[in-house]
């Protein structure tokens, strides 16, 4: 696989490169491809140091690095596009915003656009945690149900799977605000049976594609009203590094807004968001 990493030079960014370097270090060819677009919001000489520092932390990692400066032409997005072959062998690894900026923190960005084209997968990352340089332990990973999704996000845990102490697999149960209150005691165990059925499909699925033992896999469903309320909770007690799931793709035929759960869950996040969209 061909990995690429969108660089803007920015703080956050600069964490980013940590999992970029990490991922590329457990891919088969160890090798990170570092785009940069000039847009003149960063000095040369700023990029340049910045990106010579990213080269000396992968070479540590023994990952082959290659940097490459476009010129912006139409738009950031359209510079990075035309650069990254389409197919599934091509991932872009990007950032997503530290504020808002009047907008959201995925909403209009240059990620979102890529992630639309559904032409190359890609992932975004919100880092909360600086400290832990790419290497979170614990992983939640939320499953909705989208069996398509989950599909593109095994070759990503694949690349994280060295790494991973602990991997939990959350199955959320949604009910609507009237029915959860009333919901009763069977009906509620059928519902979680229901998840945990599920959740034992998917965990045999992963431990077949993914190099991780069944020991250091947590099969958890819960019911509940608030979908991005219990995947906190969830992050909190699993003590979990690193959220990683895959952006609903129907939120992708529209707009982000405030109320989306995607932004709500990077908004109040207490760890680290990875967002991925493979091939549409």
């Amino acid at each position: 696989m061909s990995i690429f990493f969108a660089y803007d030079g920015s703080i956050n960014n600069d964490w980013v490169a940590r999992y970029a370097i990490r991922l590329a270090s457990h891919d088969e060819d160890a090798r990170l491809q570092l785009l940069h677009v000039n847009d003149g919001t960063s000095s040369p000489e700023t990029i340049k140091d910045k990106i010579a520092r990213i080269e000396m932390e992968s070479s540590l990692m023994g990952v082959a690095f290659e940097s490459e400066i476009l010129s912006p032409g139409a738009g950031v997005a359209e510079a990075l596009d035309e650069r990254i072959p389409p197919g599934p062998e091509s991932l872009l690894i990007c950032g997503v915003r530290v504020g808002g900026r009047g907008g959201g923190l995925f909403s209009g960005t240059i990620t979102e656009r890529m992630m639309k084209l559904g032409l190359y997968s890609v992932l975004a990352l919100r880092i909360v945690q600086p400290g832990l340089l790419g290497l979170p332990g614990n992983i939640l990973v939320p499953v909705s149900g989208a069996v398509e999704g989950f599909h593109s996000g095994l070759s990503i845990l694949n690349r994280l799977a060295p790494d991973i102490r602990e991997l939990f697999l959350l199955r959320v149960m949604m009910l609507s605000r009237g029915h959860y209150r009333q919901l009763g005691d069977k009906e509620a165990e059928a519902l979680r049976r229901e998840g945990a059925e599920y959740l034992e499909k998917m965990e045999k699925e992963l431990v077949t594609a993914v190099d991780l033992s069944p020991d250091r896999i947590e099969a958890i469903a819960r019911i509940s009203d608030d979908w991005v309320k219990e995947v906190l909770i969830c992050a909190s007690r699993c003590k979990s590094g690193l959220i990683l799931m895959e952006v609903p793709r129907k939120s992708l035929k529209g707009k982000f807004l405030f109320g989306d759960k995607t932004e709500e869950l990077l908004r109040g996040t207490p760890c680290d968001v990875a967002l991925y969209r493979g091939i549409a």
